[in-house]
């Protein structure tokens, strides 16, 4: 896996992506803390996983072409062959299973301290997830069958009882959000739930939740397999979280539940802005050298 990378880039990438203005040097620069570099470092690598149904990299252009100014390598290809060197592997929107054979793949990507980005919005196709479960579970990490809606006028978007303000928790040790991203409301549309669970690996992994709703908001049951889907609601619901495993070289999954915002037709849209905000700070973090 790469992990040198140079805090400046960074801090310029993180300003490119979240609209920040600011010109202003720091007092004392990270990277004069760092040791003298022989070369540069190869620039983050973003895999974009192709098969099960994903978003068509062609509906992304905008969002591809972002990461390619900001200065990433981007390849596209199906998830069994991601390269072991990429900082992130992208899931995005799957509409089938996994296979064993993605599985093996990414828990050999893992291992060495791999990190993936999965967004997973509601999907009403009848798709038992059992084997991308399976990953997830490694992570104590549950995807609820369900499609989220607001009972709060006030917390909708031009009164789409789908399109749904959810309030911004953490951050991570390492994922900077800058203030403009904290100060703007935060909307997602189609979303659905995650969970944390206690599971066979629940005493070497650290997490914590990134985005959740209000307790107005109601998870109705959409797909899935289940017999006796489950509704939830009068609680809040996670639409955004992270789990990292420390015997993993660190590796780690973020999970969110929303993903139309990244594309071409929503790109430009103000209230997609904070929600690619908080993707691009996730890639960036899976490219920064932090000593946990």
């Amino acid at each position: 896996m790469k992990r040198l990378k140079l805090a400046s880039l960074l801090t310029a990438a993180l300003c490119l992506l979240c609209g920040c203005s600011s010109t202003a040097a720091p007092e004392t620069s990270l990277s004069e803390t760092l040791p003298p570099m022989t070369e540069a470092p190869d620039p983050a690598l973003i895999y974009y996983a192709t098969d099960h149904g994903t978003t068509d990299p062609g509906e992304l252009t905008q969002f591809m072409g972002k990461l390619a100014d900001t200065g990433y390598t981007v390849e596209s290809d199906v998830l069994a062959q991601l390269p072991m060197n990429a900082d992130a592997v992208v899931i995005n929107s799957p509409q089938e299973d996994l296979t064993q054979e993605d599985v093996e793949a990414l828990d050999l990507y893992m291992d060495q301290g791999g990190h993936v980005l999965l967004l997973a919005p509601a999907f009403e196709g009848a798709v038992r997830f059992k084997y991308l479960g399976r990953f997830l579970e490694e992570y104590c990490i549950v995807m609820d069958d369900d499609r989220i809606r607001e009972t709060d006028k006030s917390r909708m978007l031009g009164e789409q009882e789908d399109h749904i303000l959810v309030d911004q928790i953490h951050a991570p040790t390492g994922m900077t959000i800058v203030p403009e991203t904290a100060e703007r409301p935060l909307y997602q549309h189609g979303a659905r739930s995650f969970r944390f669970a206690v599971m066979d690996n629940f005493d070497n992994v650290q997490q914590d939740l990134m985005l959740r709703t209000a307790a107005s908001a109601v998870g109705e049951p959409c797909g899935g397999t289940s017999d006796d889907p489950v509704t939830y609601e009068g609680e809040t619901l996670t639409t955004m979280l992270y789990s990292r495993d420390e015997t993993r070289q660190n590796s780690f999954v973020v999970c969110v539940g929303a993903a139309d915002f990244l594309l071409d037709e929503n790109f430009t849209r103000e209230e997609s802005l904070s929600a690619q905000d908080y993707v691009f700070a996730a890639l960036a973090w899976a490219g920064n050298p932090i000593i946990f």
